[in-house]
């Protein structure tokens, strides 16, 4: 089946825009790379405003609940906003002309293990309900077959079917693995109950890590075989470490970082990621060999952790407090961050990632942090299409 004339037009409109355009990324896979990677300099600090998928459908006006069920559908409305930010949104974005394709978001993974989403009208979908209570469980649960499982089936079938219709316009492949060993324990087996076994019993979490890092490996060998080409970069996506509530950091050095690192001696590239607080162990993440980026979360502060990764070549991205910094901003606290990430920009390359549900509050934030680093106005004002 050929694309529909929308959908041939936006592909026209984005492969001009690669052929154009300087700040634009026409081959560097996975979502988590192209996204937090994007534009980071080694000059200057850059500021990206990534809207949340609801907040896109509302800006463009369409059937959310269709964008995740309809693949030509989604591809179109993925083009068509990759284009408006382009052209509406002045920061530093790269265009991204890479189709990188999932099905449930998140969930993907989970899928492949039997762990099907929850579907919520007009929102993300949520994750399913753990399947693993004790050994017996884990022992039971067999690697899952990249081809095969989960949604997978049919994603591949989208791919060939979008790779043949792009005709090598456009770079088109699925994305690469977003959890870590310790998000994917989570999981499989709840969130309370590893955070309560991680102290009475670290040895089945441990057993679930493995679990997860063989699943990890058989995700990267068939990526790696579908798309013909090495797989890259790995995201360690552990968005349940939080060093003041989750995970002490005697557990996270003890327990977790033997696992992060035994990954990034496999893989050899990592990107290291979670939402958490994790001011307390940044020490022992810089102990992980091929640290090549880091996110520095909403309650981090990037300068201390600046300090520690200075020189080593690892790159940052700071992710503003979705509340007290975007939503509802407290006195002070949005130009706090922004002096403190452009003080960490004098010793590691670094961006502000800001992952934003209103448009209205992202752009809020852009023009303050262009005015506070001194950055030259916009050629036009940033004012919001609504």
């Amino acid at each position: 089946m050929s694309f529909t004339d929308e959908i041939e037009r936006r592909v026209e409109q984005a492969v001009s825009v690669l052929q154009t355009d300087d700040n634009v990324i026409r081959d560097e896979y996975t979502r988590f790379n192209t996204i937090y990677v994007g534009n980071i300099k080694p000059d200057r600090v850059t500021f990206e405003l990534q809207l949340t998928l609801p907040e896109i459908a509302h800006v463009l006006q369409y059937d959310l609940d269709r964008f995740f069920q309809d693949r030509d559908f989604n591809f179109e409305k993925t083009l068509e906003y990759r284009l408006w930010h382009r052209d509406h949104i002045q920061d530093d974005s790269p265009f991204v002309g890479i189709y990188e394709m999932d099905y449930a978001c998140h969930s993907l993974e989970y899928s492949m293990f039997g762990i099907m989403p929850q579907w919520i009208p007009g929102e993300y979908p949520a994750y399913g309900a753990p399947i693993i209570t004790d050994q017996e469980d884990l022992r039971n649960l067999k690697v899952p077959d990249f081809t095969r499982d989960g949604f997978m089936p049919r994603l591949i079938e989208d791919y060939h079917r979008i790779k043949e219709d792009l005709k090598g316009r456009l770079e088109v492949g699925i994305r690469k693995s977003v959890q870590g060993p310790f998000q994917t324990a989570t999981g499989l087996h709840g969130q309370e109950n590893v955070f309560m076994e991680e102290l009475t019993e670290p040895g089945f979490v441990t057993e679930l890590m493995a679990f997860a890092f063989e699943f990890h490996k058989a995700y990267v060998r068939g990526w790696e075989k579908l798309h013909n080409r090495k797989y890259g970069m790995f995201n360690i996506g552990d968005d349940d470490i939080d060093s003041t509530s989750t995970v002490p950091p005697r557990v996270y050095r003890k327990l977790i970082l033997p696992m992060h690192v035994k990954y990034a001696q496999t893989f050899e590239a990592i990107h290291w990621h979670s939402c958490g607080d994790t001011n307390d162990i940044f020490q022992d993440i810089a102990t992980i060999p091929n640290l090549r980026l880091l996110e520095i979360g909403p309650k981090d502060d990037a300068l201390a952790a600046a300090r520690i990764f200075g020189g080593t070549g690892v790159m940052f991205y700071k992710c503003p407090d979705p509340i007290k910094e975007l939503d509802f901003p407290e006195p002070g606290a949005q130009e706090a961050m922004i002096e403190n990430v452009l003080a960490a920009g004098e010793l590691v390359p670094i961006k502000i990632l800001c992952e934003s549900d209103s448009l209205e509050k992202g752009l809020d934030l852009l023009r303050k942090f262009r005015s506070i680093a001194g950055y030259p106005p916009f050629s036009q004002p940033l004012e919001s299409p609504l």
